[in-house]
């Protein structure tokens, strides 16, 4: 759906990603849709362990639209399971409390991530994680829920039919990988 460069933010001085949607997609409306709730989702969570999102922008240049965020600097989990399993007991544990602590401000704040997958997960050289690509969330406010769904979300590990135990399920998928 879009493809993340890491830039600079010369008024802040700060590094920072940015999420641009493909030009070619901008006109369909459903992977707009899908980006928009992607920056939404994003803009709910103040979290140590969750990417920020700093803005949403659509422009008429050859940028096109694109999400501003915070850039986590890092390794996915998915390269580390890759590189160095088995992993350590502790690092493992202190991974899975920084994980588990950022679904639970998620669904706190209404948002399901729907798409958490060791290549989902940033963790940096001081072992610090962050959770990224909310584009499948599902946001709930209130009385009024939207929804996305998408064949990129299903496997062929089928998930619960309840979306209150899909972080659960995630998380057992990902500890049977690291195993």
């Amino acid at each position: 759906m879009g493809v993340v460069y890491k830039a600079r933010d010369l008024r802040l001085d700060r590094d920072v990603a940015l999420k641009s949607m493909d030009p070619l997609l901008v006109h369909d409306e459903g992977f707009m849709k899908r980006f928009r709730t992607e920056a939404q989702a994003l803009a709910r969570l103040r979290s140590d362990y969750i990417v920020a999102v700093y803005q949403l922008c659509e422009t008429e240049s050859e940028l096109g639209v694109f999400i501003v965020m915070e850039y986590a600097q890092g390794d996915t989990l998915g390269d580390i399971i890759k590189k160095r399993t088995p992993l350590d007991v502790d690092y493992v544990f202190k991974l899975f409390l920084q994980i588990l602590s950022a679904f639970e401000h998620a669904h706190r704040a209404g948002v399901v991530h729907r798409d958490i997958k060791p290549g989902n997960i940033i963790v940096s050289d001081t072992d610090e994680v962050k959770i990224t690509d909310f584009g499948l969330a599902k946001i709930s406010a209130h009385r009024r829920q939207l929804s996305l769904s998408s064949r990129a979300a299903r496997s062929t590990m089928r998930p619960p039919s309840s979306w209150k135990v899909w972080g659960k399920w995630t998380i057992g998928v990902i500890s049977i990988r690291w195993g």
